[in-house]
Order: C-alpha cells, then structure tokens, then sequence
C-alpha cells in the first residue's frame, strides 16, 4: 500500500482510537485534579498521540520526518520560524495578565493540590512539554502532511482543526471555538515551514506560561518544601 493511502485511513482512525483511549479515563482522573495522576495521564496521552505512531511509521518503513513534520527547516523560512517564537512569547505575555481572572483560576493550574514541591512544578512543566510534542505529532503532522499530497492544503487544514476544535469541546464551549483559529494558523505554520517544531514551540508557550501564572496568582496554592 502507498503512504498516501495507508495515512488517509490510518490518520483519522488512530485519532478516534487513541481518543477513545485516553479521554474517558482523563476526565475521570482530572475530576479531582490530582497532581501525580494527571501528570501520568499527560504521558500517557503522549504515548497515544506521538511514540506509538511514529513507532509504527518507523516499523513500516515510511518517511517518519515528513509526515510528524520533524525536520528543523529554520533556513529554509527563518522568517516564519522567528515570527513563530515572537508569537509564542506574545502569548506567554498576554497569560501572565489573562491567568490572573477568577475564571482562569476555577480552571488552572489544572493539577488543583493545594501544596506543591518543586518536584510537582518540575513534572507539570515536563509532562506538558511531552503531551504537547505528541498533541503536535499528531494535528498538525499525522492528520496534515500525509494528507495534503492527497486533498490539498485547506481541505486538510480545515479536517484537522474541525477535529482539534471537537477534542477541546468537553472541556468548554469557548475552548472549542477559540481552538479554530488557533488551529488554522497552526496549520498554516506547519506547511509553510514544512516542520511541526514551530506549532510546538508555540503551544508549549501557551499553555506552560497560562500553567505556571495560574499558579502563581492562585490563592489557595503555595509551593512548600518536599515533605511538608
């Protein structure tokens, strides 16, 4: 089978399985938001979303890089990739002062212990970082880069962020709508610089400084001593 064909199967089905696998039991995990079961979830999630695919492209033979979008292509676009870093430090600004509302904080930090070790904040931030290289793995390099050969830029960006917007539903409507425009711009990134690496640095950007904010505004955590 070519590698059009088989991604054309393989990218949608092995997102509704892994979802199937790893939604359900994180939700009910997330319910009491304990901090070394969300963590093991965060790298559960990337093993679902990013080592078993690329094991398995590996195993088949087929060009890993290119469709994970893992080539670092900075001197092909350094001007994108750059704009891409200026963006994701734009939006770790812009959550210092947005990570302060009492809305976020209902939310964030998602892990809700009262006290946390700096062996916590370590995790937290690590195991967001792991999730998210997967999370980008798989939205915009398996459900893209094969596809785009097949059905064309837009047509692929648009099935990727529709799904990507869906995955952040049960979370919150306004999650769910504030998804696709991030979505297609990530898109948009990860084809035009041929690599998924800038979409991480910007997602991880995101969500470790909203993460870390949240955790410092928030006025019932402290972070303690190991032990204490």
């Amino acid at each position: 089978m070519e590698q059009s064909d088989f991604f054309m199967i393989f990218s949608p089905a092995w997102l509704l399985v892994s979802f199937l696998l790893y939604w359900p039991l994180f939700f009910k995990v997330s319910e009491k938001g304990e901090g070394k079961k969300i963590i093991l979830m965060r790298y559960y999630g990337a093993a679902l979303f990013g080592a078993v695919p690329v094991l398995l492209s590996v195993i088949l033979g087929f060009d890993a890089d290119y469709i994970f979008g893992l080539r670092f292509t900075f001197l092909v676009k350094p001007g994108l990739w750059i704009l891409s870093m200026g963006f994701g430090l734009i939006l770790a600004v812009v959550s210092f002062f947005a990570s302060r509302s009492s809305k976020n904080l209902r939310e964030f930090p998602q892990i809700r212990d009262r006290k946390w070790t700096s062996g916590l904040v370590f995790h937290n931030v690590l195991s967001w970082i792991v999730y998210l290289i997967a999370y980008e793995f798989l939205f915009r390099g398996l459900l893209l880069f094969p596809l785009v050969p097949v059905i064309g830029f837009w047509p692929a960006a648009v099935i990727g962020t529709v799904l990507y917007s869906l995955s952040h539903y049960p979370k919150s409507f306004r999650e769910a709508l504030g998804a696709i425009p991030f979505g297609i711009i990530l898109a948009y990134l990860a084809w035009e610089t041929q690599s998924v690496w800038p979409c991480i640095f910007i997602h991880v950007c995101m969500a470790v400084s909203n993460s870390l904010f949240s955790l410092y505004h928030h006025p019932d955590i402290q972070i303690v001593k190991a032990g204490k």
